[in-house]
């Protein structure tokens, strides 16, 4: 039945095969590939990921055939019903033909690395089932994988991932890059964190420990507000916010709101805005609504939600003002 299913869907059912199964459609890794392999999870078990030094712990290898996958980082059946340590990594023998460079290798195999370490520390129904949930959708699954991302970045292998990332993009359809950089960090990303590492590790910690910024500019509005650096950068003139309560949920037990704000695009090209709710100190990342401000002229934007809003974050995109964000307060 695979055949009447959509793209995503296939791709999902694959990644379930994948990880489920030790299932190989093509051609079998040879020995020498596979000891190059582990020679890299060993040392990097021995460095970067001391977590999984333990004796009782095996990591074994399997070959996977697939267009949209090249590693999946996995566990046995023991594992899951009776939590021995035993873990399994996917390989696409295809990272060979198309000569993955060395350092390209350590990145993804640390990535990989730290989905075994999440499987390790965590128990089966507090982190391996949740785990499962989150790769099962769309969102979830980007969330988990950009802060999986992250803690490669954290780890020291910024330039090792941006060299994974080169080589991977090259490989990629335009509707597999497309997707591959909505779920990862894209080397953009990567250069911006590392940097955040380094010059500020607890914002940093914020995105591996919270939600993780979607996007570029996500990323830079987050780092904004945690540096209070997002200002009003609009006179009053310019703009104005209207507020009006929702009659249908009058006798409710709660109130609906209808916001209404009206943004003056003097500049002559049109402006991508994204507006986010923000309140007790944090951003609500996940209420974000997309406007399109038109050249030269002023667009009215509206938008509803329960519980009144105090303040609204405004990110300008493609624009004059691409570098910078706003705030409404009232």
């Amino acid at each position: 039945m695979l055949f009447a299913l959509s793209k995503g869907m296939k791709s999902f059912l694959i990644l379930i095969l994948c990880i489920f199964t030790n299932l190989s459609f093509g051609a079998e890794l040879t020995s020498e590939q596979e000891v190059t392999i582990k020679k890299v999870i060993q040392d990097l078990i021995q460095s970067s990921h001391q977590s999984l030094n333990k004796e009782n712990l095996k990591i074994s290898l399997y070959t996977i055939d697939s267009p949209e996958y090249f590693f999946v980082s996995n566990f046995g059946a023991k594992r899951l019903l009776l939590g021995s340590k035993n873990y399994r990594i996917g390989v696409n023998p295809l990272i060979f033909k198309n000569n993955i460079p060395k350092d390209a290798l350590k990145a993804v195999l640390a990535h990989e690395l730290v989905h075994t370490e999440d499987y390790e520390n965590g128990s089966t129904l507090g982190t391996i089932l949740p785990i499962g949930v989150k790769v099962s959708f769309k969102k979830s699954r980007a969330q988990y994988e950009r802060k999986t991302d992250l803690k490669v970045v954290k780890k020291g292998f910024y330039k090792e991932l941006l060299s994974y990332k080169k080589w991977q993009y090259t490989l990629l359809s335009p509707a597999a890059l497309k997707i591959k950089k909505i779920e990862y960090l894209t080397p953009e990303e990567i250069y911006f964190t590392h940097n955040i590492a380094t010059q500020q590790p607890e914002l940093f910690n914020t995105w591996t420990e919270d939600f993780t910024p979607r996007n570029l500019s996500e990323f830079k509005l987050s780092t904004a507000l945690f540096n209070k650096d997002a200002k009003l950068i609009l006179e009053k003139k310019d703009y104005k916010i209207k507020e009006s309560k929702d009659r249908r949920y009058r006798n409710g037990p709660r109130n609906s709101y209808y916001y209404s704000m009206t943004f003056k695009n003097s500049s002559n090209q049109d402006c991508l805005l994204l507006f986010y709710p923000f309140s007790n100190g944090k951003i609500k990342w996940k209420r974000k609504k997309t406007y399109n401000a038109t050249a030269n002229s002023a667009t009215l934007f509206g938008w509803k939600q329960f519980g009144k809003l105090k303040k609204v974050i405004v990110a300008p995109q493609n624009c004059p003002l691409a570098q910078s964000f706003y705030s409404y307060s009232h």
